[in-house]
């Protein structure tokens, strides 16, 4: 049950944040390490096995190092079928070859390689349809062996065709072996373990809530049943926990480690805390082994070396590294091979602030997080102070929460960091709080934060910037580009996920799908992305419709081209709204970059433009929300821009400004109720927030009604999302936004009491199915009126004080 007053009450929120920890041995931690160039091999060394001899052959991918027997390995297709060279690990000679006897199948018959603490070998093929061409696992005892199969089948069962072969890596020895490797262009790694030491099996863990591609190109074990992920493009390494129950696997990203964004190939060795990868890039540069510590809470770089010269482009960007004992040895495909090796001092270092903590300003009754970078001697010890003197409870890692934060709560915080060696103390971080109402204006039904497991395509990638709501048949609907493009439709009440929409023929565009909007009767408009609809490689701007959001039912192209036909290079798609129903169904849509919106309308045979240009506004004004209004106008903004009310005037083709509100800059995807005068909006704060206003202020004043919080505060970069209003059959006004990376949140409206008076009668009004209340005090005592109905009329020369509220 839940009440909506003329003076809302503040509400407090707690906002449960998780952590997990990892702890490392400290007697192997308490070693400074650093590295050095041990020896490498050049493409123009003439070695048959460490090529560039095509710009697309990329026939070396794979290396390995073994401790026992101090010999590395390099897999090589220069030389049919194929060659494993053993090389001296100290210098790099030439050893030998290991015996390949019947090795067959597969796209490359060999790919990558690996070696376990026991000294057995294995090195695996590469397919790229695992269900048609089985992905293979080879296993040699000793350099003197002949391979047998270890595994040959497809590691993502079932119906997925997955590409395997770019990632791999082992650990264990005996029975206790375990492979990991990864699909490519999908967040599936696959574990394979074995009962008898020599044969495998295979179990697929699925990682919900990152891109695709995010393990694709490098993958390596972590501690006990972690593992860490990357690809190239992408400065995150993803370090994920898995879970297997009854032969199924499951995967939570726990962090994600910020790396430089070529890195592609990586191994880690989780006792020592450092992180090697080759950076690489389909260009003569940059071709670099870079290796990290990753003990604190931010990655330092602790060592580069370049591969050696010749540098050409590795168009694949694959390649393979391996920490081993001492050791680092890393090929970039088409760039040779470096052999690094390890050095731990003994010799303490004392601590050293490497990131101090960041002063910050939060949201009143907000959250955020602080964090330290530290180097020296491991281990490290942290405790966090709050204005110098006051030792936080439990505050002893390199990241501190603070949540529910009120003035109490403002002030300097600083941590000390401590080793054997001694003592620092970081720079103080300042803790501001910004104002913000807190009301029982909105109530939250339901949350889908990004990164939840049972929502994969509600990530962190920034690919879900779409959302609606069709009042028609209650349902929430969200365009996200990962794992693949599709529209996702859930029930409204309850959030529960009921199917997807049908998109066949839906092509074209930057993005071929990315904002939507839902009519008065029902019909769903989605919009691609074109940065240049004009240029044949972004293709025209294209709105698709669906008579329903049902299942099955199949979309049709209701508008293509060029919004500005052809005489400018706009952007077009960041925003989409709708209104009317039937045939007279008319989009909204705004430029990105300028002043410009564009009228949609008769759909089908002869689908029609008006162009609106609005002189008094700013540039991009209308780039993240162009929302419809009451008669011919139109609400936009973009964070950074104003928040303006346009008239129409189609004939002159021009737009006047009615309102600018200048008091929201960093509010960016907005919705307006018109029928209740209420404008919501995702404002980009510390934490993200969504504001809900009353417009019934003149000019740039607004009335705040309410804040509510994102479940988390990932940086949204593009400013994206959406939010919709709707109400239900009962009249119950609804509230659903997106926040792109912070996922979704639907909330209840509480009734708004309206009032108007006429000599001595005071009548009030409000929507939806609701009770009056009233009580002669204004926090207790209320009681329902009876039989009163919106209209309800009382001459307030005789009520004398009273105080009145409605009730859901």
């Amino acid at each position: 049950m839940k009440s909506y007053t003329l003076s809302p009450l503040g509400l407090v929120r707690f906002l449960p944040l998780a952590a997990l920890f990892l702890a490392l041995p400290a007697s192997v931690l308490s070693q400074a390490i650093t590295v050095s160039n041990l020896w490498s091999i050049s493409t123009s060394a003439g070695r048959p096995y460490v090529t560039n001899a095509t710009a697309s052959s990329y026939t070396e991918r794979g290396v390995a190092y073994s401790v026992l027997r101090n010999h590395a390995y390099i897999v090589s297709r220069a030389v049919a079928p194929v060659k494993i060279a053993i090389l001296d690990g100290d210098t790099g000679a030439e050893v030998g070859f290991l015996n390949v006897a019947g090795i067959s199948g597969g796209t490359f018959i060999l790919s990558t390689i690996g070696v376990a603490d026991d000294g057995a070998i294995y090195a695996a093929n590469l397919t790229t349809g695992s269900a048609t061409s089985p992905y293979k696992i080879y296993r040699w005892a000793d350099e003197s062996s002949a391979p047998t199969v270890a595994f040959s089948g497809n590691p993502s069962a079932g119906a997925n065709n997955n590409r395997y072969g770019e990632s791999f890596d082992v650990r264990g020895s005996g029975v206790n072996t375990e492979i990991l490797a990864s699909a490519n262009g999908a967040a599936i790694a696959a574990l394979f373990q074995t009962a008898n030491g020599t044969t495998f099996t295979s179990t697929r863990i699925d990682v919900p809530g990152i891109g695709a591609g995010d393990l694709t190109k490098g993958i390596s074990f972590g501690p006990t049943n972690t593992f860490y992920g990357k690809n190239n493009a992408n400065v995150s390494v993803r370090f994920c926990l898995y879970t297997i129950i009854a032969g199924a696997g499951t995967g939570v990203v726990l962090a994600s480690h910020t790396v430089a964004s070529g890195i592609a190939p990586i191994d880690v060795d989780p006792v020592n805390a450092i992180l090697a990868g080759v950076e690489s890039a389909n260009a003569t540069s940059p071709h670099n082994l870079r290796v990290y510590d990753i003990s604190g809470a931010v990655p330092a770089q602790i060592f580069i070396t370049a591969f050696p010269a010749p540098a050409v482009n590795n168009g694949n960007i694959v390649g393979e590294v391996q920490i081993a004992g001492d050791r680092i040895f890393a090929i970039d495909a088409q760039n040779g091979v470096v052999m690094a090796k390890l050095y731990f001092a003994t010799n303490p270092v004392p601590p050293t602030i490497t990131q101090q903590p960041a002063s910050q300003t939060v949201v009143y009754s907000g959250y955020t997080t602080l964090t330290v970078g530290a180097a020296g001697t491991k281990p490290l010890s942290y405790q966090w102070y709050f204005n110098s003197t006051n030792a936080i409870p439990n505050a002893t890692n390199s990241t501190l929460n603070l949540t529910n934060l009120y003035q109490t709560n403002a002030g300097a915080y600083s941590v000390t960091v401590t080793n054997i060696a001694g003592t620092t103390n970081s720079a103080p971080a300042n803790i501001t709080l910004s104002p913000a109402v807190l009301s029982s204006g909105m109530a939250i039904c339901w949350r889908i934060p990004a990164g939840t497991p049972e929502y994969p395509y509600v990530t962190t990638d920034s690919t879900q910037r779409g959302l609606a709501y069709n009042a028609v048949y209650n349902h929430v609907l969200l365009v996200s580009r990962t794992p693949n493009n599709a529209i996702h439709v859930f029930d409204a009440v309850t959030g529960a996920h009921l199917h997807t929409l049908d998109l066949t023929g839906v092509s074209g565009g930057t993005f071929p799908i990315n904002m939507i909007a839902c009519s008065a009767d029902g019909q769903v408009f989605v919009g691609n992305l074109t940065t240049n609809p004009s240029d044949v490689n972004n293709g025209p701007y294209k709105l698709y419709s669906w008579a329903d959001s049902l299942a099955g039912t199949l979309p049709q192209v209701a508008w293509s081209g060029d919004p500005d036909g052809g005489a400018t290079t706009n952007r077009w798609g960041d925003n989409l709204d709708v209104h009317g129903s039937g045939s007279g169904v008319e989009a909204l849509i705004g430029a990105r970059n300028t002043k410009r919106l564009a009228i949609l309308n008769n759909f089908g045979a002869s689908p029609s433009i008006t162009l609106v240009d609005v002189p008094d506004a700013e540039n991009g004004n209308f780039g993240m929300s162009a929302i419809w209004g009451d008669a011919d106008t139109c609400w936009g903004k973009s964070s950074g821009t104003a928040i303006r009310h346009v008239a129409f005037d189609r004939n002159a083709h021009l737009g006047t400004v009615l309102r600018t509100i200048t008091n929201y800059p960093t509010m960016g995807a907005i919705a307006v109720d018109v029928a209740n005068q209420l404008l919501a909006g995702v404002t980009l704060e510390t934490p993200d927030t969504l504001r809900l206003v009353h417009l019934e202020q003149p000019l740039s004043t607004s009335l705040e009604l309410d804040t509510e919080f994102f479940p988390t505060d990932n940086a949204n970069a593009n400013g994206t999302g959406e939010v919709r209003f709707g109400a239900d059959s009962f009249g119950f006004s609804k509230l659903f936004a997106l926040d792109s990376n912070n996922g979704i949140i639907a909330l209840n409206i509480g009734g708004r009491l309206n009032q108007s008076r006429t000599g001595n009668m005071l009548t009030l009004t409000w929507q939806g199915e609701r009770t009056l209340q009233a009580s002669g005090e204004v926090f207790q005592g209320f009681t329902n009126v009876v039989g009163a109905a919106s209209g309800y009329t009382i001459d307030v020369t005789a009520a004398g004080r009273i105080f009145f509220r409605l009730k859901d």
